[in-house]
């Protein structure tokens, strides 16, 4: 009689053949999981790198302004801006995961975003332990502004420009790695003209950044000065000098033989140049929220410098656009001086012997939250952050543990 079921011999050999395929099966199954959840790493990479797009349109002032400058963006940033949300280790739920993006402007319109991510010893990006020591700051960068015009010819009607602004460069999100130091020199201003035209001012620079001296201003035998800001013209009719892009504005144009434009501004242009009047200079721009008003005027930075009015009239030259740039002359005396370290323009002279005044010397300012942790520098405080400002000649800004 035939028994049902299976003996032990069976039994054993089906269990034997269960475990030769589990042990096949499994290694192979868990290298699918594993598999995706590598893939995951990547998504959140490029999930990771998306949001600092995203961020970057929204704060375009944080981008780069160089070809060739590096900015950086923190995970934490982009989670308080709710650009992004908690990214998690696939491999361990409890942790949750850090990282930054590398945002390096490659061309005149152009930008690279590199994302890195570190997920405990699970996952990192390569490279990623290479740039741990990055971090970012803020800097504003103001070039020397340009001299005002100047027409000495006694008893002659005729007007002279302001000087332009020094070009400004701020960039709210600047890269720097610690105990790397980086290089600062600041631009003096235009000296004060020995002949009629103005002289520019000279250029600024703190590591890939480079501000652009402000053009001097012209008068009867002289056009204007391009720069970081145009100079105003004087006397002939033309036009001002040209600003760099993102950096300041033209100068004011010329076309009355008694009156001298205003030179250009980092937040306006030059006034075109009227009758028997000089005509403003372009106005500053105000970063005193973020950098406190111990420099320029009250936190006003890199405005233009009025115009000359005529000799004949003795009348006086118009006013400098706000932020510490000099008023154009009467005929019976000399352009203004801009004031020190705010990139400003000198204002125009014109005439009677007397000369342009001076540009001002530029600045670089840098911010970062809490107390300080970098050298170089005259060093304050303000609302919570660390102000470094490079106040003239060349130095160092040296990172330690930002």
């Amino acid at each position: 009689m035939k028994k049902n079921g299976f003996t032990l011999i069976e039994l054993l050999a089906v269990i034997a053949v269960l475990a030769i395929i589990l042990l096949i099966a499994v290694p192979n199954i868990l290298a699918i999981v594993n598999s995706a959840k590598d893939s995951i790493y990547v998504k959140n990479e490029q999930l990771l790198k998306q949001s600092a797009i995203n961020y970057y349109a929204v704060n375009f002032m944080a981008t780069p302004s160089q070809i060739g400058e590096v900015n950086i963006v923190r995970y934490n940033t982009l989670i308080s801006g709710s650009y992004i949300s908690d990214i998690k280790d696939p491999k361990n739920a409890s942790t949750t995961c850090d990282g930054y993006v590398l945002v390096t402007k490659t061309s005149n319109t152009d930008f690279n975003y590199t994302p890195y991510i570190k997920c405990g010893t699970n996952y990192q990006t390569t490279n990623y332990e290479v740039s741990t020591a990055l971090t970012s700051v803020e800097v504003l960068a103001i070039a020397g502004g340009g001299s005002g015009g100047s027409h000495k010819d006694v008893g002659t009607a005729t007007g002279a420009g302001g000087g332009g602004a020094g070009g400004l460069v701020f960039n709210a999100s600047y890269a720097v790695t610690d105990a790397t130091p980086i290089n600062v020199t600041i631009g003096a201003g235009g000296i004060r003209p020995q002949a009629e035209a103005g002289t520019n001012g000279s250029n600024t620079i703190f590591g890939t950044i480079t501000a652009i001296g402000g053009g001097g201003g012209g008068a009867r035998n002289s056009n204007p000065n391009n720069g970081g800001s145009g100079g105003g013209v004087g006397y002939v009719a033309t036009t001002g000098g040209t600003g760099t892009a993102g950096q300041g504005f033209a100068g004011g144009n010329g076309g009355s033989i008694f009156g001298g434009a205003g030179g250009g501004g980092a937040g306006a242009a030059g006034t075109n140049a009227t009758v028997d009047t000089g005509a403003a200079g372009g106005v500053g721009l105000y970063y005193g929220d973020r950098f406190g008003t111990s420099y320029g005027e009250l936190g006003w930075f890199a405005a233009g410098g009025g115009g000359g009015s005529r000799t004949a009239s003795a009348l006086p030259g118009s006013l400098g656009g706000n932020g510490g740039a000099g008023d154009g002359g009467a005929s019976d005396q000399g352009g203004q001086d801009a004031l020190t370290n705010t990139g400003s323009g000198g204002g125009g002279s014109s005439g009677g012997g007397y000369y342009g005044g001076n540009g001002a010397s530029g600045i670089v300012l840098i911010r970062y939250l809490g107390i300080p942790k970098a050298t170089g520098g005259f060093i304050t405080s303000y609302n919570g952050y660390t102000i470094h400002a490079f106040l003239n000649g060349t130095s160092q800004f040296i990172p330690l543990s930002l």
